[in-house]
């Protein structure tokens, strides 16, 4: 009996050491789309890999595994968890599959797992029924009012409405996406925290519905269709909920539990509205403006006053009130004989729109206009005639009317008869002698530029000599009255040579962050003053007048890294590319050493046969194109002289563009200040221009005589004097030290303020004149990108406020936008 007990625990020993393998699943019903685990708890060594088999409605997640492994008894167990997906609902089978363990072979068992649509997920609403998920969480898209159809440019409601249950503890990821709707354009809304979205800031409320408490998130904004056709939108939202079962409750410490859930997001398609037909708009009637309104609008406006004098401006406004979308509004651009007006000022508003026209009448007598404006109205679905009359005497004014150009294409008064000549007058003061035309015919010494860089070393060698005759000086009243030590004096590089320290930081260069760094810091100035391009050129200009067609491939294609793929930036920064732009600085470091030594030779000798004696010729002949061309050609960016520009500027008058005169006489004007005929014909260009005079102080009129490098020179001459009257303080009256020093210090003071407030105002160096008769400010930069900003009349002063390409953003009357680069001139 003993010997038969004893082979029956052998064998159970033996059992159970064997080897041996079982499988299972976390779950037996899975969301569709939603990874689970598969686990085989293995008894023994795996001597071959798992070769998994093909499964018909879902897929492996080989990366997806957990591992684990124990010793019971000195034998091995593992455990292998693998992922997998069911891809489409229904029954998922897992079929059997060979396994192979210390030797022998075994099969698994066959499992399947119950896949749902994650919509027919339950969730459990406040523990007192279970719902599925797709009656926790749905959607409604409705276009408020129920009509079929619309008109192009009609702005059409949209409204959706989100329903989630608190137990999902819905977080918004992104707005809804709306798709169907490429031909139409959203409407766009500030939130409260700055940001501009296509939808109005959304509403959560608590709402009921069906008997059930849900968090309602309602989202509007309004649709513009573009053109005629049927549309069918439909929209989608993703969301972060916490799925159903999978909120977990872990430890916090001192016994206390918290909440912890695990949040997935989950994508909301929402129900489609009814489709509908957006409707062309007809042709408006003939002989109306057409405003482009789409709506319900009541037309009114009409002159500020009755009663005119030519030559002073006077408003014509223009009020809209109604129901609609003062998007597609197109301000017309109005044009009355003997009448300059300017482009429309506009200005939006909810349910109200104002329209200002500037109007400078420039003929004595009466005037009258019925103007007919045109608006479609959705609720006849014809267009409403809206009649303005406008009737205006005009007076004789007391002022003197000088000649100028009308805005409006059927002015008669856009040029005097025949253009001034050179020795007429250009206006008169009472009985004081009148200016005249003085066209220069020397070309004159030109002003080098920057002004302040290039009077620095003459204001250092000032202040160093008088440094250094004031310490010998000093040694030798010391040594007279037996000073005790001799003070050493050390002199100072004051020029570096840049071109081997930035060549140095470009070979050490790690990144392309630190790359592109170095090219808009260092190379573009560099490069801009070997071309002798002004300061601040932007990189086209640069690379426009680079010769070297590798280098100039380079530069362009640096030029637009910021629109490259971050791939294609990386192959810029390339030790090839670092070596070709070095050979490139040293070739153009050394033409620029060159042309410091060529130019002011070559600027002091003129010959008949120069471009500034042919347009001479040209402009004495009345040939102002061709002067206007010879001058340009004459002109030196990096040293221009005023006489070159005050004779572009009297040929661009002659030819009647009073902006691009304004901008050569405000260069003229800020490198030679005290040049009276200067002055004078730069107000009376803005005279003719009529645009709003800047009023100046007499402080500023009397402290712009000089220019900053004339005060940077007048402040080193004091500060040596200061130096040397107070190392000679001993020998001298004591009443003559005080009153120089004093004397020296108001000018060192002064010429320091005068500096600052020049350079942060009237020498600015991001001052410019807009060019041409008007210029559009777009929101983009591009000849059609994004929408018109605002309109600004040729002559306005404006500020560069940055640099995209061939493109400037502007600020002027106001406004800012983007402008091509050569519809302004910089001024020095």
């Amino acid at each position: 009996m003993k010997q038969f007990i004893i082979t029956i625990m052998f064998f159970a020993a033996a059992v159970a050491m064997a080897a041996g393998i079982e499988v299972s699943v976390d779950r037996d019903s899975v969301p569709e789309n939603e990874p689970f685990y598969f686990f085989m708890e293995v008894d023994g060594n795996l001597e071959n890999q798992i070769q998994l088999p093909p499964l018909r409605n879902g897929r492996w997640l080989t990366n997806m595994r957990q591992n684990r492994t124990s010793i019971v008894n000195g034998r091995a167990s593992r455990s292998i968890g693998i992922g997998l997906v069911g891809t489409a609902a229904g029954q998922l089978v897992i079929p059997a599959f060979p396994v192979k363990i210390d030797g022998q072979e075994f099969m698994t068992k066959q499992l399947e797992v119950k896949v749902v649509p994650l919509s027919e997920m339950a969730v459990e609403n406040d523990g007192s029924e279970s719902v599925r998920l797709k009656e926790a969480i749905f959607g409604e898209f409705t276009i408020p009012g129920g009509r079929r159809s619309y008109y192009v440019g009609e702005a059409i409601p949209v409204r959706i409405s989100v329903y989630a249950l608190e137990a999902l503890r819905p977080q918004l990821v992104q707005l809804p996406e709306l798709s169907g709707v490429d031909d139409l354009i959203s409407s766009s809304y500030t939130w409260q925290d700055g940001r501009t979205a296509n939808f109005a800031e959304p509403v959560r409320r608590l709402a009921i519905h069906n008997g059930r408490r849900y968090l309602k998130f309602d989202f509007e904004t309004e649709l513009r269709p573009l053109k005629a056709g049927r549309v069918e939108p439909k929209a989608a939202l993703t969301l972060n909920i916490v799925m159903p079962g999978e909120e977990e409750r872990r430890p916090f410490g001192f016994g206390f539990m918290f909440d912890d859930f695990n949040y997935k997001p989950y994508t909301l398609v929402i129900p489609p509205p009814e489709p509908f037909e957006v409707k062309p708009l007809p042709p408006a009637p003939s002989g109306c403006i057409n405003l482009g309104l789409v709506g319900e609008w009541k037309l009114s406006g009409g002159f500020d006053r009755n009663l005119a004098k030519m030559g002073e401006a006077l408003t014509l406004s223009l009020k809209l009130n109604g129901t609609g979308s003062a998007d597609t509004l197109n301000a017309p651009k109005l044009a009355f004989d003997n009448m300059r007006v300017f482009p429309p000022e506009v200005q939006k508003q909810e349910n109200e729109i104002r329209i200002r026209y500037a109007v400078v009448p420039l003929k004595v007598g009466e005037f009258e206009k019925n103007l007919r404006f045109a608006a479609f109205d959705t609720a006849t679905g014809q267009y409403a005639i809206h009649d303005l009359p406008l009737k205006l005497t005009i007076e004789k004014s007391e002022l003197p009317l000088t000649p100028g150009y009308s805005a409006g294409g059927g002015s008669e008064a856009a040029a005097p008869e025949t253009a001034p000549g050179p020795e007429s007058p250009r206006h008169s003061d009472g009985g004081k002698q009148p200016m005249r035309h003085t066209h220069r015919t020397d070309p004159g010494s030109g002003v080098p530029l920057p002004l302040m860089r290039n009077a620095i070393p003459i204001a250092a060698g000032i202040v160093i000599a008088a440094g250094i005759v004031a310490l010998l000086l000093e040694l030798a009243a010391r040594r007279r009255h037996r000073a005790a030590h001799d003070p050493e004096y050390r002199r100072q590089r004051l020029l570096k040579r840049e071109t081997p320290k930035l060549i140095a930081r470009l070979r050490a260069a790690r990144s392309e962050e630190e790359f592109r760094q170095l090219m808009t810091d260092a190379v573009h100035p560099l490069l801009a003053e070997a071309l002798h391009l002004p300061p601040g050129a932007s990189p086209s200009e640069i690379i426009a007048r680079i010769d070297d067609p590798e280098l100039r491939k380079f530069l362009e294609a640096e030029a637009e890294a910021e629109f490259m793929p971050a791939d294609a930036r990386k192959t810029l920064f390339h030790s090839a590319n670092v070596e070709l732009l070095v050979r490139g600085l040293k070739k153009y470091a050394m033409m620029l050493l060159l042309a410091a030594l060529v130019l002011p030779a070559a600027a002091a000798t003129t010959n008949d046969d120069d471009p500034f004696t042919r347009g001479g010729e040209a402009f004495a002949a009345g040939n102002y194109g061709t002067a206007l061309e010879e001058y340009s050609k004459v002109l030196n960016d990096r040293a221009p002289s005023p006489h070159v520009l005050y004779n572009l500027g009297e040929a661009a008058y002659r030819l009647g563009d009073l902006p691009l005169a304004k901008g050569y006489f405000e260069r003229a004007h800020r490198l030679a200040p005290c040049d009276p005929v200067i002055a004078e014909d730069l107000q009376l260009v803005d005279e003719q221009l009529k645009l709003p005079r800047k009023w100046t102080s007499r402080m500023e009129h009397y402290r712009d005589y000089l220019r900053p490098d004339h005060y940077l020179i007048a402040g080193a001459v004091a500060l040596a004097v200061l130096m040397v009257i107070a190392s000679l303080r001993r020998s001298l009256p004591a009443v003559l030290v005080r009153i120089t020093l004093t004397a020296a210090v108001v000018i060192v003071v002064l010429s320091a303020a005068a500096i600052h407030f020049q350079l942060n105002g009237s020498y600015h160096p991001d001052r410019a004149i807009v060019l041409g008769e008007t210029v559009e400010l777009r929101s983009l930069p591009g000849e059609a990108s994004g929408s018109v900003v605002a309109t600004i009349p040729g002559g306005s002063d404006a500020k560069i406020l940055d640099r995209n390409g061939a493109f400037i953003r502007i600020g002027a009357d106001g406004q800012d936008g983007w402008v091509p680069a050569g519809a302004v001139m910089p001024l020095y």
